[in-house]
């Protein structure tokens, strides 16, 4: 049994498939990544607090996954979930204006689960122990916790052995537009769809290669974005777009083609080495000016 998570759709899929900052509270890695060949495996995350006020946290792990539509889903059955499996250590504790905390994540998986990589969310909860009071059917109540604030972080354990886990991505139906925004500054949008019918996600960096006019290369970066590819469902795909802003906008009006480059970046956020040898490029895509 599965539920859609539609209210929350729109807020994890930022905190799973991109690598944004969440600002009430730091978290590194923003990217959790157990490696479990035999099932068993852990690693550890800090948690800062840089707001001038104590929180108090709750931690807890979730499971999800897609449908054939590419739509986000969380396993409901307990007995279905992975998270049994694996234990946090502390899983509530309190953190003072500037301090750290270090959070331990196990995992121990019985021998007969499939070998894949499991897509799981941390949560973070910032709880209060004010008392409410509240009535229902003649009786007063008190509810101990609030919550105040959450966050999900995006969270993979992967079992079984190197051979066994790959990733086999496509990218297609790609658009670029170019235009100005209601200041008159210049600005480049792009989206395209990915499928990727492997096991386990990839952290991919978006770069791109800028044609004039006449065919000419006349600029090359690897800084428009990153993102993760998840794997999906089979006959699905997944929409990504961003929009980036060039400061010499003389220079980039005259930008007629694109072609994009799909840098392989480490699942290990200490990692900066790039496989350049596993690049995906893109064929050249025409970029469509919509206010000429």
């Amino acid at each position: 049994m599965k539920k859609i998570l539609s209210f929350l759709l729109s807020f994890i899929f930022c905190m799973l498939f991109s690598e944004r900052a969440f600002s009430e509270f730091l978290f590194s890695p923003t990217i959790v990544v157990i490696d479990a060949p035999a099932g068993m495996g852990a690693t550890s995350v800090e948690i800062s607090n840089p707001m001038n006020k104590p929180v108090r946290l709750q931690l807890s792990l979730g499971e999800w996954d897609m449908d054939k539509d590419g739509r986000i889903i969380a396993t409901e059955k307990e007995q279905e979930q992975i998270t049994q499996y694996i234990k946090i250590t502390p899983m509530q504790f309190t953190l003072l204006p500037d301090q750290k905390r270090k959070v331990r994540i196990a995992c121990s998986l019985p021998f007969d689960v499939e070998n894949k990589e499991y897509k799981l969310f941390l949560k973070m909860l910032e709880i209060s122990a004010d008392r409410k009071e509240f009535s229902s059917n003649n009786k007063q109540y008190r509810m101990g916790l609030n919550v105040n604030k959450e966050m999900q972080v995006g969270t993979y354990i992967r079992k079984g052995p190197e051979s066994s886990l790959y990733a086999n991505i496509k990218f297609k139906d790609f658009e670029v537009k170019k235009n100005k925004d209601d200041s008159g500054k210049l600005k480049f949008s792009y989206n395209f769809k990915y499928e990727n019918e492997g096991n386990i996600h990839k952290r991919k960096k978006v770069g791109a290669r800028f044609f004039d006019a006449q065919g000419n290369v006349f600029w090359e970066t690897k800084e428009l974005g990153s993102f993760i590819v998840v794997p999906t469902p089979k006959d699905s795909s997944i929409k990504y777009g961003n929009t980036v802003y060039f400061p010499d906008e003389e220079k980039f009006s005259k930008a007629s083609e694109i072609q994009f480059v799909f840098i392989d970046k480490s699942v290990r956020e200490s990692d900066s080495v790039e496989k350049l040898d596993d690049n995906i490029f893109s064929e050249r895509i025409k970029i469509v000016s919509t206010n000429e």
